[in-house]
C-alpha cells in the first residue's frame, strides 16, 4: 500500500512507533527523504501535501521539510498535536526548524511549556536555565489582565521551575494561592523544588492547605524537604511520614554525596523525636532492602527496643552474604546473635566464607555443642580453612574428644591441633599417648609442636637461655621413641627428638648401628654419651659398629671409634666431627689400647671379613693386625678375591696363612674360570669339594676357549655340581650351545622353581 492511499491519522500513529519506522528502515537520513519525495501523491493537493508534511515532522526529516516548503508547503500546517508527537518523538531537529520559521515570541502558552519539557530543545535554545526561561515565556502577545490568561502562565512558569518568571507574573499580579493541589503534585513530580520554596516562602507553610502540603512533602528531593523543615514544616506530619519517605525513589545505588544528604536528614528528623517506630518502621525496612550500612546503622542507633521480625531478615541478609549490614545490625541488636547458633550449624554449607568469619567475630557457634559440632564438620569434612576460623574465636572445644585430635591431626590442621596441646588437662590425661602415636605415624610437624607445647606448659624453658631446648617428653618412660623413629627410618623426627634432649638407652643397639649407617654423627655421639667402657656388653656394641662402618665404608667413622675405645679417661669425650670420607681410606696410627685388645675374636674376624668385602687392603691388614684370623672368616672370601679381582686382598690373605684348603678352592675356581680343562679333571680327581664353585656364571664363555669351558661345564654338570635349576637359567642368559649338550643326557625335566627362573 502506498502512502497517499493511507489515512494521515494511521500515518502519523505509524511514524510515532519507533520499532515500526526502524523495521521499514526510516530511522536516518536520506532513507526518509527518498520514501516521502518518491511518490505518486500530487504536491498540489493540500491534504496530500498536508500528509506528507506533518510525516516528514515527526519522523525528524528537515531535507523533507526544506524540499515540501521549496513546493509551496506552509509551516502552518504544523497543529499542536504535531508538536506534542515531535516532542514524544524527540524529533529534535524538526522542533528546531519549526521554532526557526516561527518565532519564539509566536508560540503560545501551552507549545512553550511542551517545548520546554524537551530537554534536547531547551539546551539547544538555552532554554535550561533563568533568566533565558523567563524571557521565553514572558514573550506573548497574551493580555497579563485577562485573569485566564495570566493564571495559564503562572502555572506553566510554575512547571518549568522558573522563579524568575513567578516574579515577573506576582509583580504584575497574578496570585500565588490561585496554585491548586493538583498543580503542586505536577511541579512536585517535574521537581520544580525552586519554584515550589518560593511559593512556600511567599504563602508561609502554615498558610497552605494540609492537603497541599501533603503533597509537597511527597517530593523525592531531600534538599527541598530540608528546606521545608526550615520553614517551618512540623517533622511528625501525617505519622512521621518524612522520616518513613526518606528512602521513596532512590536505588541501592546511592552515590555518596546524596548519602551523606540523606543521612543528615534521618538525623535530624530522629534528633526531632520521629517515631522510627511508626509505619512498621518502613525507614529501617527500606535502608536494609537497598543494602545501605549507614543508614541502618544511623537508625539502630536511635533504635530502644528490637524490631520484631529484624532476626528473620539477618537470616535473609546472611544467605545474601550482605556482610556489612549484617555486622551493623549485629552489633546492635545483641539478642539476634543468640538465636543464629542453630541457624549457622544448620546452614553451615551455603554461607560463604566471608560471612561465616563475621558469625565467628560476634561468638556464634564459637562454644557449646553447636561450637564443637562445627569443629567437628569442619574436621570431618577436611575444610581446613574453615577449621581455623573457627579455633581463631572458640575457646571451648571438648579436650576429652581424643578421636577429634587425631582426626585434626590426620587432615594437617595445625590450628585444632595447638588447641588441643594448650589445655592444661588434655596435656595430663593423653599426651603421652598421643605422642608416641604421633611418633609412630611419622607425623614429623605435629611431633616438635607438640614438643614445644608440653614445654611451654611445664614451664621447662628459661627465658633469654642460650641453652639447647629440653623436653622430658621425648624420653617417656618405658617408650622407645628414638626406636620409634629408626624404626620408621626418620631421620627428620630423629634429629628432633635429640634436639630436644632424648637420651638413648645402651640397650638402643639398631640407633647406634643406623647412626653409623647414615653417617649421623650427633646421633651416635648421642648414644656414646650413655655407654661406659667399663661395660663389656657395651663395648661390644662400640665393637661392632667398627664392623658395620666398615661395610658401609665409613671409614672416619671407624677411625673414631677406635679412638673412643683407646681413651684413657671415657668420661672427658670428645665428641666426633664429621669428615670427608673416601672410598680408600687410611687408618689412622693408634696405639693399641686393652680395650681393642679385648675385642671379641669374632667381632675382629667380622672387621676382616667387611674389609675383604669392600676391598679396602689398609682396614683389612689393621683387623689382621688387632688379631683378626684370616681362616675365621668366610671360606669363599679368597675366591671372591679373586673373581672380584682384588689381588691386594688375595695376597694379604695369603701372606697371613689362610688355610691350604682355601688356596686349594682359590685355585680351582681360577682353573675353571681360565679353562684349563687337565687342571680341572686332575683336581677333581683329587676329591676337591666341588661345591665351592657355585654357578655357572663362573665361567665366562670366551670365543678363544669356548671349547674348554663347554666341556668344563659339561664335566662338572656330570659331577653332579650344578642343579637342574642352574642349567636352566644358563638357557635363560642365552647359553644355547651348553644347554643342548647337557639335554643330551636326558634332563627332561623343568626347574624346581618356575618363580626362582
Amino acid at each position: 500500500m502506498e502512502l497517499e492511499n493511507i489515512s494521515e491519522e494511521i500515518v502519523l500513529t505509524l511514524f510515532k512507533k519507533k520499532p515500526f519506522i526502524k523495521r521499514i528502515n526510516l530511522d536516518k537520513e536520506p532513507q526518509i527523504f527518498q520514501f516521502l519525495t518518491t511518490t505518486k501523491a500530487n504536491l498540489k493537493d493540500k491534504t496530500q501535501m498536508r500528509k506528507i508534511f506533518k510525516s516528514a515532522f515527526i519522523l525528524d526529516s528537515v531535507d523533507t521539510l526544506k524540499y515540501l516548503s521549496e513546493n509551496e508547503a506552509e509551516i502552518s500546517i504544523i497543529e499542536d498535536r504535531d508538536i506534542e508527537s515531535a516532542i514524544e518523538s524527540d524529533s529534535i531537529n524538526s522542533l528546531m526548524y519549526y521554532v526557526e520559521n516561527v518565532g519564539l515570541e509566536n508560540i503560545n502558552e501551552e507549545m512553550k511549556l511542551s517545548f520546554l519539557k524537551n530537554k534536547k530543545f531547551a539546551e539547544r535554545f538555552n532554554l535550561d536555565k533563568e533568566p533565558h526561561i523567563c524571557k521565553f515565556l514572558t514573550t506573548t502577545n497574551s493580555n497579563l489582565k485577562d485573569k485566564k490568561q495570566a493564571k495559564k502562565l503562572l502555572k506553566i512558569a510554575l512547571c518549568c521551575d522558573s522563579v524568575d518568571t513567578l516574579k515577573y507574573l506576582v509583580g504584575k499580579g497574578a496570585k500565588l494561592s490561585s496554585f491548586t493541589c493538583e498543580d503542586i503534585e505536577k511541579t512536585v513530580e517535574y521537581n520544580g523544588v525552586n519554584c515550589l520554596v518560593y511559593y512556600v516562602e511567599v504563602l508561609g507553610i502554615e498558610n497552605i492547605k494540609k492537603s497541599t502540603v501533603l503533597a509537597l512533602i511527597k517530593s523525592k528531593n531531600i534538599a527541598f524537604k530540608n528546606k521545608l523543615l526550615d520553614l517551618g514544616l512540623d517533622p511528625h506530619i501525617d505519622k512521621n511520614y518524612l522520616l518513613h519517605s526518606s528512602l521513596n525513589g532512590y536505588d541501592s545505588l546511592i552515590e555518596s554525596d546524596t548519602l551523606d544528604e540523606i543521612l543528615n536528614f534521618i538525623k535530624r528528623l530522629l534528633d526531632a523525636g520521629c517515631d522510627l517506630y511508626a509505619r512498621k518502621c518502613e525507614i529501617l525496612v527500606c535502608s536494609i532492602g537497598l543494602n545501605q550500612p549507614k543508614i541502618v546503622d544511623l537508625i539502630l542507633g536511635y533504635s530502644k527496643k528490637p524490631y520484631p521480625k529484624i532476626g528473620n531478615r539477618v537470616q535473609e541478609l546472611i544467605f545474601g552474604n550482605k556482610v556489612d549490614l549484617v555486622r551493623v545490625i549485629l552489633s546492635h541488636c545483641k539478642g539476634v546473635c543468640e538465636n543464629l547458633n542453630y541457624f549457622f550449624y544448620l546452614n553451615r554449607r551455603l554461607i560463604k566464607t566471608e560471612m561465616t568469619k563475621l558469625l565467628l567475630e560476634f561468638g556464634i557457634c564459637t562454644s557449646g555443642k553447636h561450637g564443637m559440632d562445627m569443629v567437628k564438620y569442619a574436621i570431618n569434612n577436611k575444610e581446613i580453612e574453615l577449621a581455623d576460623l573457627l579455633m581463631k574465636f572458640n575457646n571451648n572445644l571438648d579436650y576429652t574428644d581424643v578421636k577429634l585430635f587425631r582426626d585434626a591431626v590426620y587432615i594437617g590442621c595445625t590450628s585444632v591441633t595447638e588447641k588441643y596441646l594448650q589445655n592444661q588437662k588434655f596435656i595430663n590425661d593423653n599426651l603421652e599417648n598421643e605422642f608416641i602415636n604421633l611418633c609412630s605415624k611419622n607425623q614429623n610437624s605435629f611431633i616438635e609442636m607438640t614438643i614445644k607445647c608440653y614445654t611451654s606448659s611445664k614451664k621447662l624453658q628459661k627465658k633469654n637461655s642460650s641453652r639447647l631446648k629440653v623436653s622430658s617428653l621425648v624420653n617417656i618412660k618405658d617408650q622407645k621413641l628414638l626406636e620409634i623413629a629408626i624404626k620408621n627410618e626418620n631421620m627428620e623426627m630423629i634429629n628432633t627428638l635429640l634436639e630436644y634432649g632424648a637420651i638413648p638407652l645402651p640397650e638402643d643397639k639398631n640407633l647406634f648401628l643406623y647412626s653409623i649407617k647414615h653417617e649421623n654423627i650427633d646421633l651416635m655421639n648421642h648414644y656414646l654419651q650413655v655407654l661406659s667402657l667399663n661395660s663389656k656388653a657395651h663395648r661390644d656394641i662400640i665393637c661392632e659398629g667398627l664392623a658395620q662402618a666398615i661395610q658401609y665404608t665409613c671409614f672416619n667413622i671407624y677411625d673414631s671409634l677406635i679412638t673412643f675405645l683407646s681413651e684413657e679417661s671415657p668420661t672427658k669425650r670428645k665428641k666426633f666431627e664429621r669428615k670427608k670420607t673416601t672410598g680408600e681410606g687410611k687408618p689412622k696410627a693408634v696405639e693399641v689400647s686393652e680395650n681393642i685388645k679385648n675385642i671379641s675374636q669374632n667381632i675382629k674376624n667380622d672387621i676382616l671379613q667387611q674389609a675383604c668385602n669392600v676391598g679396602n687392603v689398609e682396614y683389612a691388614r689393621k683387623a689382621i693386625g688387632m688379631g683378626a684370623d684370616v681362616n675365621g672368616i668366610e671360606p669363599r672370601t679368597l675366591c671372591n678375591a679373586y673373581v672380584s679381582k682384588n689381588t691386594d686382598i688375595l695376597d694379604l690373605l695369603i701372606e697371613n696363612g689362610i688355610e691350604k684348603e682355601r688356596i686349594k678352592e682359590y685355585e680351582f675356581v681360577k682353573v675353571c674360570t681360565e679353562g684349563n680343562f687337565v687342571k680341572v679333571k686332575e683336581m677333581v680327581s683329587e676329591g676337591i669339594d666341588l661345591n665351592i664353585y657355585d654357578g655357572m656364571q663362573r665361567i665366562n664363555t670366551r670365543k678363544d676357549n669356548l671349547e674348554c669351558q663347554l666341556n668344563i661345564f659339561f664335566y662338572l654338570y656330570l659331577h653332579d655340581c650344578f642343579s637342574r635349576f642352574a642349567i636352566w637359567k644358563r638357557m635363560v642368559d642365552g647359553d644355547m650351545e651348553m644347554f643342548s649338550r647337557v639335554w643330551k643326557t636326558n634332563l627332561h625335566s623343568q626347574p624346581e622353581s618356575k618363580d626362582e627362573l
